[in-house]
């Protein structure tokens, strides 16, 4: 089925371009963007730099999401911790604040977390970051409407404040049309190709 993969730009460019090869799923065009995983056929630019292994790249870029593993033992507490070391941009403050506002247990192991505290960890990465390039897959997975609306207001808020790229992969049929409203792109990925490409205002 078609897994669409919604782009948010904030800033007048976009700063990553991607061609994807026949293989490519849209999670994995992410990991790819991240620069966690190098590409065996296709294109890809971000900030103008192939991003595979690149500091640069990557000290500019965050990836989040329920697919992102953190250590087992950790608990949610040392994640933000981790993520405060890695991110130059990120907001402990306001970490701390959208963590409370999701009723994020500090104390809970990651192993111990449900679904839906995952992608409310994963959640609180992606927009306390900060980075120019956020890419986070699948933000509303296992979340009830009302969180998932939660979610998609904080991100939305914040980028109005701290303009940004956001980059989302999202295949919950349920959460479309909150996510294309909080969009100004969608792209529609179909076995490794790019099916659509559209303004979310024709989607």
């Amino acid at each position: 089925s078609a897994a669409p993969t919604v782009s948010t730009p904030s800033a007048t460019t976009c700063p990553a371009t991607a061609t994807p090869s026949p293989s490519a799923s849209a999670a994995s065009i992410l990991n790819v963007l991240a620069g966690q995983e190098r590409i065996s056929s296709g294109i890809v630019s971000v900030f103008g730099e192939s991003p595979y292994d690149n500091a640069r790249t990557m000290d500019s870029t965050v990836l989040a999401g329920v697919s992102v593993r953190y250590p087992a033992q950790w608990r949610v507490d040392r994640v933000l911790r981790t993520a405060a070391r890695r991110y130059p941009n990120w907001d402990d403050d306001y970490a701390e604040m959208v963590s409370r506002a999701f009723q994020l247990d500090f104390s809970t192991k990651v192993n111990q977390l449900s679904t839906q505290a995952r992608t409310l960890l994963s959640a609180v990465v992606a927009v306390a970051a900060r980075a120019s390039l956020t890419l986070w897959d699948r933000p509303c997975e296992g979340l009830s409407l009302e969180r998932r609306n939660l979610v998609m207001q904080t991100l939305v808020a914040d980028c109005a404040a701290h303009p940004r790229t956001v980059v989302m992969n999202q295949a919950d049929r349920r959460a479309d049309n909150l996510v294309h409203a909080s969009a100004d792109r969608l792209l529609v990925v179909s076995g490794g190709t790019v099916v659509g490409d559209f303004p979310t205002e024709g989607a």
